[in-house]
């Protein structure tokens, strides 16, 4: 879909300060990105084209029948291997294997910080 292609062009050499996307069905897609020298948080549109299915399908294979319970529980599921977490918007339908159908995901880039346990330790 266009957001895909607009983030591998357009924000290929600004992934490290990649925290949010936010995909709904009928709305503009939106980064969230940290500023390099403040640290500050600001959004800003990946497209002025509204989000289609194929855009939030590019997360299905996240949204497998083996998390329906997670996910319909807490909206929210990690991604295996990663610090990485999606949230879902939940339409009131149901897909063919009975699962809420998925109109919109926020992907939360999850991040390590170097020294994290040494600041902790006594």
């Amino acid at each position: 879909g266009p957001v895909r292609s607009r983030l591998q062009q357009q924000y290929a050499n600004r992934m490290r300060d990649l925290n949010e996307i936010y995909l709904q069905l009928g709305r503009w897609p939106e980064a969230v990105f940290a500023d390099t020298q403040s640290g500050r948080l600001y959004r800003e549109p990946l497209a002025q084209v509204n989000c289609e299915q194929s855009d939030i399908a590019l997360f299905a294979e996240m949204f497998s029948r083996t998390n329906a319970g997670s996910l319909l529980a807490t909206r929210r599921i990690g991604i295996d291997g990663t610090l990485h977490r999606l949230s879902v918007i939940l339409s009131h339908r149901m897909n063919a294997e009975g699962v809420p159908c998925v109109i919109g995901v926020t992907a939360r880039v999850g991040k390590t910080v170097e020294g994290t346990l040494d600041m902790m330790a006594p």
